[in-house]
């Protein structure tokens, strides 16, 4: 990832999960990223969520792992933002988190976002 792929890093909630804003660009480097990490593998989507703001939408992946155990890792969660409207679109990150795909689909339908 480039020096501006990560935009900021902070708490998601306080004492709760790393929250990362990723340049949406990016999103898919730091998905493969988080996965082959050796001391994260991050192989699972426990969910994903969007919110509308004021000309935005706000996706937000809450990862954790099955293959550490769960003394040994902690959930991150990452968060890009895209612009609203119908032409609104992010990369898919289902080849990465096969866990992803039904929530994508929900978010489509829901929120009209693509998801290429």
């Amino acid at each position: 990832m480039g020096p501006r792929a990560v935009l900021a890093v902070s708490r998601f909630s306080r004492g709760g999960p790393l929250s990362a804003w990723i340049e949406s660009g990016a999103i898919e480097r730091a998905a493969k990223g988080l996965v082959e990490h050796p001391g994260l593998r991050l192989d699972w989507v426990e969910n994903l969520s969007a919110m509308e703001t004021e000309g935005s939408v706000v996706l937000t992946y809450f990862l954790s792992s099955n293959r550490v155990s769960p003394e040994n890792s902690s959930p991150i969660v990452l968060r890009i933002t895209l612009g609203s409207g119908p032409g609104a679109a992010a990369p898919s990150l289902a080849s990465v988190w096969p866990s992803a795909e039904p929530f994508e689909r929900e978010i489509t339908e829901r929120f009209g976002v693509r998801f290429r």
